[in-house]
């Protein structure tokens, strides 16, 4: 178990630069500004991080873990598409501030992160096959595709609408199942031709 004193500091400088990155990008803050608001040496920071940037991937690392924890069954992603996303809209209502302060200029990192952590998930829990993980790329990408709308777009712009945004997805269930069948068509082909590929092309 980590000492209360180890947590407290951690959880200092995690906060630190939480309220730093709500004002800067990544790349503007230094390890001296946490410290400073902190209240911690340079080589305390040092003693639980490598620099500012494993700081910030350890909370990103955590924060989309704990966003992916949330799925633990394959076949509402696979299968239930709209449960899916009713469960990932409430998740990110809830913790909007914290995803957006992270994420809003590193979008394209959050859907990279959303995607490893969920293969890799999946795979542990249940041994997916190749065609299982493309048809999860493909539904993950069109499901943070509307997560990119509503975090980094229409949050900010209509901070009310969150009911609406979910209620116009779904309406549109009907046309989210027609196109999982057809993904589910089309990974079934793309896997065939992948398998039966000249050496080399599948790269």
């Amino acid at each position: 178990m980590e000492d209360l004193r180890v947590y407290k500091t951690k959880k200092a400088i995690r906060e630190a630069y939480m309220e730093l990155r709500k004002k800067k990008p990544l790349e503007k803050i230094k390890v001296n500004d946490v410290c400073e608001l902190a209240m911690c040496i340079r080589a305390t920071f040092y003693r639980y991080y490598q620099d500012i940037y494993d700081l910030n991937d350890q909370l990103e690392d955590a924060a989309v873990s704990r966003l992916v924890s949330t799925f633990e069954d394959k076949e509402a992603l696979l299968f239930k598409t709209e449960s899916y996303l009713k469960t990932l809209y409430a998740s990110l209502e809830q913790n909007y501030d914290y995803y957006y302060t992270l994420f809003h200029d590193r979008k394209d990192v959050l859907i990279s992160k959303i995607e490893k952590q969920t293969l890799e998930f999946y795979k542990t829990k249940y041994a997916t096959n190749t065609e299982e993980e493309i048809l999860i790329s493909f539904i993950i990408h069109g499901i943070l595709y509307t997560i990119d709308e509503y975090l980094f777009v229409l949050k900010k712009e209509h901070p009310s609408n969150f009911n609406e945004f979910y209620l116009f997805s779904e309406k549109n269930s009907i046309e989210n199942a027609a196109l999982l069948k057809y993904l589910q068509k089309y990974t079934s082909i793309l896997t065939s031709y992948l398998s039966n590929a000249p050496e080399g092309l599948e790269k």
